[in-house]
């Protein structure tokens, strides 16, 4: 008989400790799915900011390119001697066409910017919230 009760209580002390490990296995598992989602959700969330300011940039850009493409064809944005096939001389292209775009895109220049720092933030939040 108390062989039987030894049994009983070893046998229910064994499905004890697997059901623990499986539990505690289940919800590592789990706690990785979340993190995983976590972090892709907050990655979606971020792109969308992100997004909203690209249209922005492409205008910088294209009037980077444009003044550029200008300066090396004549030297009318450079008022030294320079020859524009210089290498200082489009470095200097650059450099000007660079001001000239900044100003005439500063607001937009700006918000990209602010929006780069509040989208990271949100991003951080995100994650640290979740």
């Amino acid at each position: 008989m108390m062989n039987t009760i030894n049994m009983f209580f070893l046998a229910t002390f064994v499905i004890s400790v697997i059901l623990t490990v499986e539990v505690h296995t289940s919800a590592k598992q789990l706690s990785k799915e979340i993190s995983k989602e976590k972090i892709s959700s907050c990655s979606r969330r971020y792109d969308t900011c992100a997004n909203e300011y690209r249209a922005c940039w492409k205008n910088y850009n294209r009037c980077l390119w444009s003044c550029s493409d200008d300066c090396r064809k004549n030297s009318s944005i450079i008022t030294d001697s320079s020859t524009v096939t210089d290498p200082p001389a489009l470095t200097k292209c650059y450099i000007a066409c660079e001001d000239k775009c900044r100003s005439e895109n500063k607001g937009c220049v700006d918000y990209d910017k602010a929006c780069k720092d509040v989208c990271s933030k949100e991003f951080y939040y995100c994650l640290k919230d979740k």
